[in-house]
Order: C-alpha cells, then sequence, then structure tokens
C-alpha cells in the first residue's frame, strides 16, 4: 500500500514538473524571440519652415447690393412715343430713357406764347397811357398780373413737356425694359431699373465677438 503511494507521488511529481518545464521552455523562446527583434520603420515627412503672418478667416454668407439704384417711372401720364435704351445696357447720366408724346402740350403751349405775346403788348399800352395820365392804376396793375399768369402759365406747359423725356438721373446699369411702343403710362408707372454695380457693396453678418 505504502509503494503504490511513493509511486503515484512521483508519477504526479513527474507531470506537474513536465508541465511547468514545457511552460518555462516556452516563455524562455518567446522572450529571446522579442528581444531579437528589430523596431518597425517610421515613415517621417521634412519640410522647411518659414516665417509667416497668420491671418484668422470667418466664413459667412453675404448679398451684392448696387451701391445706388432706383426703379425710373414717370411723373406725367401718356403714350412711350421713343424708346431709346436696351435691356442691361450701360447708361451715362443724362442719357435719354424713353419719350413720351408731347404733341398735345406743344400745341397747347404755342397758344399759351400767343397769349403771353398779348398781354405783354396790353402790359407794354397801360404802361405808356399811365404815364400820360389816361387810365387808371387798377387797370395797369390787371394787366400787370394778366401777363405774370401768362408767363407762370407757359413755364408750367414747359416743365409738363420736359417730364415727358425721361432722362437717366444717373450712370449706370439699366435692368429689363417694362414699357412697349405706344403703351399708354400713368403716373408712377416702372420704366425700368437703373443701378451703379461699380462699385458694388457686400452685406454680411457676422457675430458680435468677431466684430474686430
Amino acid at each position: 500500500m505504502r509503494k503504490r503511494m511513493v509511486i503515484m507521488i512521483v508519477c504526479l511529481v513527474v507531470v506537474f514538473g513536465g508541465i511547468f518545464g514545457y511552460k518555462a521552455f516556452v516563455n524562455y523562446k518567446i522572450g529571446q524571440a522579442l528581444s531579437n527583434r528589430q523596431a518597425p520603420t517610421v515613415t517621417v515627412a521634412t519640410t522647411i519652415a518659414e516665417k509667416s503672418r497668420w491671418t484668422p478667416a470667418l466664413n459667412t454668407t453675404g448679398s451684392l447690393r448696387a451701391i445706388q439704384g432706383v426703379d425710373v417711372t414717370t411723373e406725367v401720364p401718356g403714350t412711350v412715343a421713343e424708346i431709346a435704351f436696351e435691356s442691361g445696357q450701360q447708361i451715362a447720366q443724362g442719357d435719354l430713357l424713353i419719350a413720351l408724346d408731347a404733341s398735345t402740350e406743344k400745341a397747347e403751349l404755342a397758344g399759351m406764347r400767343a397769349q403771353t405775346e398779348l398781354a405783354r403788348q396790353t402790359l407794354k399800352r397801360k404802361r405808356s397811357l399811365r404815364k400820360r395820365g389816361v387810365g387808371s392804376q387798377a387797370e395797369l396793375d390787371q394787366a400787370q398780373a394778366e401777363f405774370d399768369n401768362a408767363q407762370a402759365a407757359v413755364a408750367a406747359k414747359r416743365a409738363v413737356i420736359n417730364k415727358k423725356t425721361i432722362k437717366a438721373p444717373f450712370a449706370g446699369t439699366v435692368g429689363l425694359r417694362q414699357v412697349d411702343l405706344g403703351e399708354y403710362l400713368a403716373p408712377g408707372t416702372a420704366i425700368v431699373t437703373l443701378q451703379t454695380l461699380t462699385p458694388i457693396y457686400l452685406d454680411f453678418s457676422l457675430p458680435q465677438q468677431r466684430l474686430s
């Protein structure tokens, strides 16, 4: 019985010794492999150092706006008799855009000039009579008033005729033509847009903390 126990103990010692010996051998080989392994190759890039000024940038969205722009309209009614521009054309200040028919007003102006000349001659006679002591001051004042009114009527009619010739208020680029030849225009009717595009504004917004 004792002999059998000794044999079992010896067998266990041999088995466990073999296991531990094998593990020690494996660890030894792994250590040798790691100690002999070379370091991996590292890829590097180089560049020449330069001194430069750093300028920070912010991304934002803006819209372009003309430095000045208007919708050209007419102040007086009339029929379009002439169109002197093309859509998208460059226009100088004072260039003719459209002309309204002013034949009726010109005929009326001719009659008003005749009335003014008659009032002038009447005033001249009244002044001459008054100097000779003939006629009253009231008659002279009435003749003066009629002459002044006639002159004012001529000036008013000339202003209406001038307003029927519509010119560019400043230099710029016209947009799409919105009227046609022979079309009747009421006061305030849009004719074309006129914008000065050189220089031009850029409207955009930034956070308040970035204002500087």
